[in-house]
């Protein structure tokens, strides 16, 4: 495990800058609360990642740009000299996201931050850029990237044998679902952020501890006492019912069915479902720990059939839940 180098002024500059901007009601200040927060991420990347001066260096000319480009646009906006500006707005804070097809900066780092780094950039150093789409996003726009980035991150996802490559285009998933909260429901996004944030917090802390950085790593964490609580962590990110993680996603599908936005829930449903299946399947390895069984590839071989007959069961259940609504909806306006 890597030992980690606090400084405390540092840490609760990083943590209360972000929520400082939801104070602030002026495009320039928090795009220098911004400026600020990717200083000091940057500065703790440095003391706590060795040999990683390159990516340090990508990550700030990217952002930095990112954020120079998105100024001049507001600039442009205000004096009403472009009608592409709040476009182009858009298109530099999904970069400072890092959401498909604008990933690579993104993934390249987490896949060789600790997992104590990769933490903050997957979860906390996407508040600001969040707040900022709240106030400037362009909907056709936003919805052509939300499709894209659900599909690339269920491919991508199936193909990496990295946990944190694995976590990252996990957290690509989530920010599809907390974006889409974002624009319909205020609250219910802060209950998705927040719960998100203790989810991944438990996890990661748990693997920086255990020192997981590959899926076979997964194997020694029969061996810990806390195994049980991390399993539980896992399928609840996944969204596995009854657990907190499948509840929030159920008020979030709720929430966007009242709202008649059929055909993109459809969408971010049968791409969740497709993730849950490669969580479940992270931790089917667990439940075996001879993996050279004969009866674990019997097993493994039933269960995967099985888990596709379900997956499609409530796919098809989600959509007749869905298609009821509507029919209800349309009922009570004729």
């Amino acid at each position: 495990m890597f030992k980690m180098k606090y400084n405390l002024f540092l840490i609760i500059l990083l943590l209360i800058n972000p929520i400082m901007c939801f104070s602030m009601n002026s495009y320039f200040s928090i795009w220098i609360n911004m400026e600020l927060n990717l200083i000091l991420f940057l500065t703790f990347i440095i003391m706590n990642n060795l040999n990683l001066y390159d990516l340090s260096m990508k990550y700030f000319l990217i952002n930095s740009m990112s954020s120079s480009i998105f100024l001049f646009f507001v600039i442009m906006n205000f004096m009403n000299l472009s009608m592409f500006s709040n476009l182009l707005m858009n298109f530099m804070i999904f970069i400072k996201l890092g959401m498909p097809p604008f990933h690579f900066w993104y993934i390249d780092l987490m896949k060789n931050l600790n997992w104590i780094s990769c933490l903050i950039l997957s979860s906390w150093q996407k508040l600001i850029p969040m707040l900022i789409m709240f106030y400037i996003f362009n909907e056709n726009f936003f919805m052509i990237i939300l499709i894209i980035s659900m599909i690339i991150s269920i491919f991508k996802a199936f193909i990496s044998i990295n946990l944190k490559i694995i976590f990252a285009y996990s957290s690509i998933n989530h920010l599809c679902w907390m974006m889409m909260l974002l624009i319909y429901s205020l609250n219910l996004w802060m209950v998705y952020y927040i719960s998100y944030l203790i989810m991944n917090f438990s996890i990661f802390f748990i693997f920086n501890k255990m020192n997981f950085i590959y899926l076979n790593d997964l194997n020694k964490m029969i061996f810990f006492f806390n195994s049980k609580f991390n399993f539980m962590m896992l399928i609840s990110l996944g969204g596995i019912p009854p657990l907190f993680g499948f509840l929030i996603k159920w008020l979030s599908i709720l929430e966007m069915s009242f709202l008649s936005n059929y055909f993109i829930l459809m969408i971010m449903i049968f791409f969740s479902l497709i993730f849950l299946y490669y969580y479940i399947r992270l931790l089917f390895n667990n439940m075996f720990l001879f993996n050279d069984n004969l009866k674990y590839n019997f097993l493994m071989l039933i269960y995967k059939k099985n888990f596709l007959i379900n997956l499609i069961f409530l796919f098809i259940f989600n959509y007749k839940f869905i298609y009821s609504n509507f029919l209800f909806k349309l009922n009570k306006k004729f």
